[in-house]
């Protein structure tokens, strides 16, 4: 994987997983998000539950988005694994606050 630079400012924001996807899509068009980080599913009462379509639609839905990283397997997406791989050292920078 080749060396990622990146600057960024984030609002982290989270929707329980029971959440319809006009509800994360209403929450998520509010804040426009650049990078959406999900998981292919979860287990709830003993079942699992798979998320890939939910993520797919999300994706597809939310103008601005420029990648989604996934934990699992979500087609399409940045593994989080490759993500992590890289073992460079962190870098940082205080940028100033808007």
């Amino acid at each position: 994987m080749s060396s990622v630079t990146a600057s960024c400012t984030s609002r982290p924001a989270g929707r329980p997983q029971a959440c319809a996807t006009a509800s994360v899509l209403d929450r998520f068009g509010q804040i426009t998000p650049k990078v959406l980080i999900a998981t292919d599913g979860y287990w709830y009462a003993g079942k699992r539950i798979d998320t890939r379509a939910t993520v797919q639609q999300l994706a597809a839905k939310l103008p601005g988005l420029a990648a989604v990283i996934g934990v699992g397997d979500l087609p399409g997406s940045i593994s989080w694994q490759a993500l992590t791989a890289e073992t460079a050292p962190l870098e940082f920078a205080a940028l100033p606050f808007y």
